[in-house]
C-alpha cells in the first residue's frame, strides 16, 4: 500500500493548523540506517548519479551530518539503495517547519519508497511540520500546498543591474516584516540564518518603485553552470524584477511563472507542486497580494 493511501489534510481557513496523523509502522523487510559523517562522500555520490534523470540537470547536494538522513543498503552487494534527507528550513506563522528532501531511489515500484517515508515519519514525531517540493506530476491523492510552472533564463551576473544592491539576510526580513505589516496574508516561509540566501533589492527612488528578490543555490548544474533558484519575491512594479534577477549571482535562474509579467527573456520549463505535511494553512503562496508575492526560502 502507498505510504499517501494512510495520509488526507482536511481544509482550513485558519493561519496555521496541526494535522494529526497516524501512519502504519513500516514493514520490517528493509533495515532503515541513519547517516553519520563518513557516510556522506557515498550518499552524496549516490544522490549526483541517480536523482533525476538524464534530461534533468545534475544535483550536487551539499550533506550536513546534523541532518536527519535515512537510507538503506541491497543486501546483495551493499550499496546505497535509496534515501531521504530532514532538514530546518524555517518558521511559519512561529511554527518551526522541516524540508524533505533527496528523496531517491535506484529502483522503482518496489515499496522502498513507501518504507522511508513511513520511518521517517516515526522518527520525527517530535519534530512533526515538514515542507516537501513534487516537481512534474503531482503526487496522486494529495491535494498541494501550492502548484504552479517554472519559467528560467540567464541573467547578467558579473555586476549589479542599475540601481540594485545586494543585501545581508538580517536587512532583507527587516524589509519582509515590514512589508508583512501591510501584507498580512502574505505566506511568508524562512530563516534569517539559513546560509543558502542572496538577496538582491531594486528601488527607483524618484518613481517609488521596488523590488526585493532572495536567489538559493538549487545545487543543480547544466552544461557546467549551476543554476539559481528565486524562492522569494516582493515588489510594487514589473521591470524590478528583471533587474533584481539580472544581479543574481548565478548564470542561470528558475522562477515562478506567476512573477513574471513578461515573458520575452524567459523559457518555460515544468510544473512544480508544494505539499505541507501535517500541518495545513488557509494562506496561500502568491495569493497575498495583486502581484503574487510570496517567500519559501528552504
Amino acid at each position: 500500500m502507498s505510504f499517501w493511501n494512510s495520509y488526507s489534510k482536511p481544509y482550513t481557513d485558519k493561519r496555521f493548523e496541526a494535522i494529526q496523523s497516524r501512519i502504519p509502522p513500516p514493514p520490517t523487510t528493509l533495515s532503515i540506517l541513519v547517516a553519520e559523517q563518513e557516510h556522506i562522500p557515498e550518499l552524496t555520490e549516490f544522490l549526483t548519479k541517480y536523482f533525476g534523470d538524464r534530461k534533468h540537470p545534475t544535483l550536487h547536494p551539499v550533506l550536513n551530518k546534523n541532518d536527519l538522513i535515512l537510507y538503506t543498503r541491497t543486501k546483495e552487494d551493499r550499496q546505497i539503495q535509496a534515501t531521504i534527507r530532514y532538514k530546518y528550513a524555517g518558521k511559519f506563522e512561529n511554527q518551526p517547519i522541516y524540508l524533505i528532501d533527496c528523496f531517491c531511489s535506484k529502483e522503482r515500484k518496489t515499496g522502498i519508497a513507501s518504507q522511508l517515508l513511513s520511518a521517517l515519519h516515526a522518527r520525527t514525531e517530535h519534530i512533526p511540520y515538514a515542507l516537501f517540493l513534487k516537481e512534474g506530476r503531482p503526487v496522486l491523492g494529495q491535494e498541494p500546498l501550492y502548484s504552479s510552472h517554472y519559467v528560467f533564463r540567464r541573467t547578467h551576473q558579473h555586476s549589479l543591474s542599475p540601481l540594485c544592491f545586494s543585501l545581508s539576510s538580517r536587512q532583507a526580513f527587516v524589509l519582509v516584516e515590514a512589508y508583512r505589516s501591510i501584507y498580512r496574508n502574505m505566506f511568508w516561509l524562512g530563516s534569517e540564518s539559513n546560509p543558502n540566501q542572496s538577496w538582491r533589492l531594486w528601488k527607483n527612488t524618484e518613481k517609488s518603485l521596488w523590488a526585493l528578490a532572495c536567489f538559493q543555490d538549487s545545487f543543480q548544474e547544466t552544461g557546467g553552470e549551476r543554476i539559481g533558484w528565486m524562492t522569494a519575491y516582493i515588489g510594487n512594479c514589473d521591470e524590478g524584477l528583471e533587474y533584481v534577477v539580472d544581479s543574481s549571482p548565478y548564470p542561470l535562474v528558475w522562477a515562478d511563472r506567476v512573477w513574471v509579467r513578461n515573458l520575452d527573456r524567459w523559457m518555460a520549463d515544468g510544473p512544480f507542486h508544494w505539499y505541507s505535511y501535517r500541518w495545513t494553512t488557509g494562506l496561500l503562496p502568491a495569493a497575498g497580494s495583486t502581484r503574487g508575492c510570496y517567500g519559501i526560502v528552504v
